[in-house]
């Protein structure tokens, strides 16, 4: 990443800051993480917009960040009126983790036999973020297997 606020020099330790007037804080510039930590620079527009929650595309078109997964996605601003009509908030997710929250898999429990289902999201928590394999207890067997773990330690 680069910024195009710091210009090479002898002084510090290569890059002088044309924003503060003195050293960059970084050792290789970086526009978008001077701007998320110090909020200056030429990306610290952009990134006060995004932590606002919205900044505008078009006069019809609003950018919103997915709580997921942190990208960008786009709304018309009749589509987020109508959400306001209904007294509905903005929505949280953008359409690919939309889809992932809603594509749910049914897992017969170890435990109790009924069954339980977990949707991508969960799956992905599950097996990407934490490295661990996909529960077989539901949630219930699984709090009572807690529960009786914790008695037992006590």
């Amino acid at each position: 990443m680069s910024c195009k606020c710091a210009i090479p020099t002898d002084q510090y330790h290569g890059w002088e800051c044309t924003v503060s007037g003195g050293e960059c804080m970084f050792l290789m510039p970086n526009s978008k993480a001077c701007a998320e930590k110090y909020c200056e620079g030429p990306d610290a527009k952009i990134i006060e917009e995004r932590r606002s929650g919205m900044s505008k595309v078009s006069s019809n078109d609003v950018i919103l960040v997915c709580k997921v997964c942190s990208t960008e996605f786009v709304i018309s601003q009749e589509l987020l009126d109508k959400f306001a009509a209904k007294k509905l908030s903005a929505p949280t997710h953008c359409p690919a983790c939309l889809e992932k929250k809603h594509n749910i898999k049914y897992y017969p429990c170890k435990d109790c036999g009924g069954q339980f289902g977990m949707n991508q999201l969960e799956r992905e928590y599950y097996l990407e973020k934490m490295g661990w394999p996909l529960p077989v207890r539901c949630p219930k067997c699984r709090e009572k297997r807690r529960v009786a773990k914790e008695a037992t330690r006590k």
